[in-house]
């Protein structure tokens, strides 16, 4: 379970240090069983827990870092957040906490503890310029010139100013905006802020609707986990998403960055509008769990805006190199020491790591196959196969067969495939029935390793709630009793089922098709080696 454990159960544990343990009421697993949440109570409030702490046992998947809601599996996106620069287009950052908004040339905001005022530049402008800024100085003077509202007091504060400049430079196209620092909130933080501000961690989950005091526009934060296979589970932990509406983000932000490489993989996200709006981190990353802590610094020239805030002027920040995210514009050192940054050392995710020949594929073919890869079904097989990537242990979902690039009577047409009889015995796959009461069950009608057909009869209970107080239960398919247990009642029956026309195949290049024929006698070639595709 190493490839979901990437530091997001540490701060969990660190958020929520003394769970009452006593009020766990059921295991993981028979949280599944019985339909219930995985959760105890912390300072009197119900924290749903996440599986894979020291909190939880019995885990039933392979995968960990997920939360069980009403028997139902759930991740929580890792929400996407920058650490702002003193400035970026159209905002300067003061160090009281207030901000300037550009509307137009002649029109700025003022926002300060919540409230709204006009602004304009302060009396002494050209301190804002520099020796070399002479279209800056052309643009401040004509609105010193033409603007209808009085000039603000003066600003002093030389960092302020150099805020105002750097904005005006990027909102005139004289500079280009540098790169931020950014870092993930995993699940235990948005938890957290859920929790201080008293709202339902619970019903967040159900209704997928979490207010997020410290992450503004949060619109999608839990997902229901679909376990289709073990990459669908495994990406569904390490998903990424940005706490903004997604079809909303500019082209710059659903980019991959420089300082985002090795960090988050560029290959899979989402194809169509949502494309570069959901991201995932690249195999074995790791994210650092605690804040740093600044050490004294001797004073210099280097200006430092730490996490968002200017902290002074420093000789040297070679301290922060190993410990800390540096991004460095002009004399400015831009640094980041919060806890969820990335350390990463690969270039893809765990499934695009799956593309063989990566990269003589088409880029936008490859995002198609890293879709379509979680979405497949693992076929059955009585040998178990696997794959063993260093740190990463699963079942392999794939299978080698001799391919014919061919025309068979238009059935091939588009997307179509034909295959053969082999082939649809080979992909076998396993349809689950469970059955759980917890009313008397007075009979049982079928038996271990029996063979049950659609409207049999299972067993029959006693409900002296019911005018009838004793109901037969049907199966709701055919199938293979596999396990009966009788306290508490469980019926399992399994149904194997080949492959069928209309099926959906992929290959690992991101090549899909549908069956639309399945031939019991295909072409043989001439060394009797059968042409199974």
């Amino acid at each position: 379970m190493e490839h979901t454990d990437f530091g997001q159960i540490e701060i969990f544990e660190n958020y929520f240090p003394n769970l009452d343990e006593s009020t766990i009421k059921y295991s993981p697993i028979e949280c599944i069983e019985y339909k219930q949440t995985f959760s105890a109570l912390y300072e009197g409030a119900e924290i749903p827990i996440m599986v894979g702490t020291k909190y939880s046992k019995n885990n039933p998947l392979d995968v960990a870092g997920y939360f069980i809601i009403d028997g139902l599996c759930y991740s929580v996106n890792n929400m996407f957040v920058k650490i702002k620069n003193n400035f970026r287009d159209k905002t300067a950052y003061f160090t009281d906490g207030s901000k300037v908004v550009i509307k137009n040339m002649f029109e700025y905001n003022l926002y300060s503890k919540g409230k709204s005022y006009k602004w304009n530049i302060p009396v002494n402008w050209t301190k804002i310029c520099k020796e070399g800024d002479d279209k800056l100085y052309n643009h401040l003077s004509i609105i010193d010139e033409f603007s209808k509202y009085d000039k603000s007091k003066i600003i002093k504060n030389e960092i302020d100013l150099e805020a105002l400049r750097s904005m005006f430079r990027l909102w005139l196209g004289i500079i280009e905006e540098p790169d931020y620092n950014f870092r993930l909130a995993t699940a235990g933080e948005i938890m957290y802020d859920m929790f201080i501000n008293n709202r339902n961690i619970v019903d967040a989950f159900k209704n997928n609707r979490w207010v997020v005091k410290h992450i503004f526009d949060v619109t999608s934060v839990s997902e229901l986990m679909k376990h289709y296979n073990i990459y669908s589970d495994i990406e569904s932990i390490r998903r990424i998403t940005f706490p903004t509406t997604r079809e909303n983000m500019t082209l710059l932000d659903r980019q991959v960055k420089i300082n985002e490489k090795y960090k988050l993989c560029p290959i899979q996200t989402p194809d169509g509008q949502l494309c570069g709006t959901v991201k995932y981190l690249v195999k074995d990353a790791k994210l650092i769990t605690k804040d740093f802590i600044i050490p004294k610094l001797e004073k210099g020239d280097i200006r430092v805006i730490l996490n968002g805030k200017y902290i002074g002027s420093f000789k040297s920040i070679e301290s922060f190199k190993e410990k800390c995210d540096i991004i460095m514009f002009e004399n400015y050192a831009y640094i980041s020491s919060l806890k969820g940054r990335i350390i990463g050392n690969s270039l893809l995710s765990y499934t695009a790591n799956k593309i063989p020949f990566l990269f003589h594929n088409p880029p936008v073919r490859a995002t198609f196959m890293t879709s379509m890869l979680k979405q497949s079904i693992e076929y059955t097989n009585k040998y178990n196969f696997y794959i063993d990537n260093t740190k990463f242990l699963t079942k392999d979902l794939d299978h080698n067969f001799t391919v014919a690039i061919m025309p068979w009577f238009g059935y091939n047409l588009e997307d179509s495939l034909v295959i053969s009889r082999s082939v649809s015995k080979h992909f076998n796959y396993v349809k689950q029935q469970i059955y759980i009461e917890s009313k008397k069950v007075i009979k049982i009608y079928v038996k271990k390793n029996s063979f049950v057909e659609e409207g049999d009869i299972l067993y029959k209970i006693y409900d002296p709630t019911e005018i009838q107080t004793l109901i037969k239960v049907y199966a709701k398919s055919k199938g293979r009793v596999v396990r009966i247990r009788k306290n508490p009642f469980k019926l399992v029956i399994h149904d194997k089922k080949d492959l069928q026309v209309g099926d959906k195949m992929t290959s690992l290049h991101g090549q899909k098709g549908v069956i639309s024929l399945i031939l019991d006698n295909p072409p043989y070639y001439i060394e009797n080696d059968i042409k199974n595709i």
